[in-house]
């Protein structure tokens, strides 16, 4: 199933940066070195259709030797609907019965990585668990943002939500208006 994820989103993580070098191929049509770059992407729909009031789509298309489960309930939290990082024992995307949902995606900066920075799991796993408003939760993430690896994070109730990145694009948390969003390991749209 990877490897099918994997070619049929290749178009999606072409991208010409050196430090790719063990996935380049050549792009035959001009004759550049084309880099493969993995990399995780989502869509995400507010409000823009009465019938989906919230629709995400998205993708992890990242560290697949990193072992996880696909989404299921939680064993210790049945109400938790969502894949598990079973190295650090988050998520990246999931929703509760509550109408509780939150998505992550890594922001890419190597220059600033950290080897003991906090997994970025726990931020979409402690709002799903959690009972705080997608506001206050977006302000104690962003009181506590530096602990870990650039990130963007959405988390929502219903067609409510926010959204922060722990990154110079994303000065603090921002309430999303209704409308269509796309989100990779840069900033928000």
């Amino acid at each position: 199933a990877a490897q099918l994820h994997r070619q049929l989103f290749a178009h999606r993580r072409r991208r010409a940066y050196p430090q790719a070098g063990r996935n380049r191929q050549t792009d035959s049509g001009h004759g550049r070195l084309r880099f493969l770059i993995p990399m995780c992407i989502a869509y995400l729909s507010l409000g823009a259709n009465p019938e989906w009031p919230v629709f995400i789509a998205a993708n992890r298309d990242e560290f697949h030797d990193r072992p996880a489960l696909t989404a299921r309930p939680w064993p210790e939290a049945p109400h938790v609907i969502a894949g598990r990082d079973l190295s650090a024992g988050g998520t990246w995307l999931g929703l509760s019965h509550g109408r509780r949902w939150a998505l992550l995606t890594n922001f890419r900066d190597p220059g600033s990585h950290r080897n003991n920075a906090a997994s970025r799991g726990g931020l979409v796993s402690g709002f799903l668990l959690g009972t705080m408003t997608p506001e206050a939760y977006m302000a104690d993430v962003h009181a506590h943002a530096g602990q870990y690896n650039g990130f963007n994070l959405i988390v929502g109730e219903g067609p409510q939500a926010w959204y922060i990145g722990n990154h110079a694009a994303c000065p603090g948390p921002v309430a999303l208006a209704p409308g269509r969003y796309a989100l990779s390991n840069h900033a928000l749209d």
